[in-house]
């Protein structure tokens, strides 16, 4: 019974078959450590938020409203966020409809936690502009930091519309428009980007002007050895700003660089949080992957197989082998009796040649009485020379392995 691979896209970016559980690592590793990430933050961003509300009271009340808020958004969107966990943990989806398109908690998060950085930002830009010494300073900063917030709202806001616009897709063969990748990648990038200079630029003038006022407030008086608890404050304040641009920028532009570099996300919609590897089809070497993995009937041919499998199976002097045994219930009930298990594994040639592959399928899985037309098991081996690959097809038959 030959063994026969369809082209089924299980990774968005590039086109070409991917394992499908190795995809999922990259996109939802790094998405679910922002999800946590944030709900913990939470309870730091509503504690200080308390002890603004309860101290600054003098504060005109639309300061207070974009305080209020930052804090509303940052939560809203941890509430997003948490239902995005239960989602992708309850489901356990791991086809591109569930991780590379975007859906309404991960839409509406993206929007909450953009108002929310701006939010922040115009607060902290106001904050800059009231400590700056005159108007030749105050106007250039004012014009240049509103600048860079509406670039990068409008921007974060822009990629959701866009994807809203084509469904959730940015594959032409999905339905999305002529385009749209293009433009999804520029509207990040431009997001990234001017996040980062206006948060640097907030961060560096605010900290610079807190110290320039501490050292005339120290000057008036050194005379009495007396540090007087203004200069207190502003001590402490100066370094709850260092530290805050310290990590927003670290993360910033981490994120940034890593976005540029790669040249690819499987969202465009997730630039801050989840990079993706340029290739994601490169398995690594030390790696064995097991996916679930569509076979076609009767419309493949030897050639594009040997192709394909080379693909995976890209590497230096590696032996490769690929085992097909059956699925598992959950993975059936929701991909059909047509999917079946695969195991790739990856190996040095002297690896290879000490290792003796399995003849029966993992006794461990969750079978149904209909499974029985699944329990085969399908022997694929091969070895890789240079960047090329080369496969050998090997199928054992039914009646050769009894």
């Amino acid at each position: 019974m030959g063994v026969k691979l369809s082209t089924i896209d299980q990774g968005d970016y590039p086109v070409g078959p991917s394992a499908t559980q190795l995809n999922a690592d990259y996109t939802l590793g790094p998405l679910y450590a922002g999800w946590i990430t944030n709900i913990f933050l939470m309870g730091v961003v509503v504690s200080w938020g308390v002890t603004y509300f309860t101290r600054q009271t003098q504060d005109r009340r639309w300061v207070r409203a974009l305080v209020g808020a930052a804090i509303f958004g940052d939560v809203v969107t941890v509430f997003f966020n948490s239902a995005s966990i239960v989602r992708h943990g309850k489901d356990q989806n791991r086809t591109n409809a569930a991780i590379s398109l975007l859906e309404a908690p991960d839409a509406l998060a993206l929007l909450t936690g953009a108002l929310c950085a701006a939010a922040a930002q115009i607060y902290f830009s106001v904050r800059v502009y009231r400590l700056l010494p005159s108007r030749l300073y105050r106007y250039p900063f004012g014009f240049i930091a509103a600048g860079l917030i509406a670039a990068a709202f409008g921007s974060s806001a822009g990629t959701t519309v866009v994807e809203l616009i084509n469904h959730g897709s940015t594959d032409e063969s999905r339905g999305a428009r002529p385009g749209t990748f293009e433009l999804l990648f520029t509207l990040a990038e431009v997001w990234l980007w001017a996040s980062v200079a206006v948060d640097g630029l907030i961060s560096v003038m605010l900290i610079v002007r807190l110290g320039v006022n501490r050292k005339e407030i120290d000057q008036r008086r050194s005379k009495t050895d007396q540090v007087t608890g203004t200069s207190l404050l502003l001590r402490d304040f100066m370094r709850l700003a260092f530290e805050c641009a310290a990590l927003t920028m670290l993360f910033a532009t981490v994120g940034a660089i890593l976005f540029v570099s790669t040249m690819k996300t499987t969202n465009l919609s997730y630039a801050f949080t989840n990079p993706l590897p340029d290739k994601v089809q490169d398995i690594d070497p030390s790696a064995r992957v097991q996916l679930v993995w569509n076979l076609a009937e009767d419309d493949e041919n030897q050639i594009s197989r040997e192709r394909r499998l080379s693909e995976l199976a890209r590497g230096e002097g590696l032996a490769v082998s690929l085992r097909r045994s059956a699925a598992p219930r959950k993975a059936v009930e929701q991909l059909g009796h047509n999917v079946n298990l695969l195991m790739i594994d990856r190996m040095t040639i002297s690896q290879a040649s000490d290792r003796r592959s399995p003849r029966h399928p993992d006794p461990t899985l969750d079978l149904d009485d209909d499974d029985e037309h699944h329990n085969h098991f399908g022997e694929i081996t091969g070895y890789t020379e240079g960047t090329r690959s080369k496969v050998k097809i090997h199928s054992l038959d039914e009646e050769a392995r009894a």
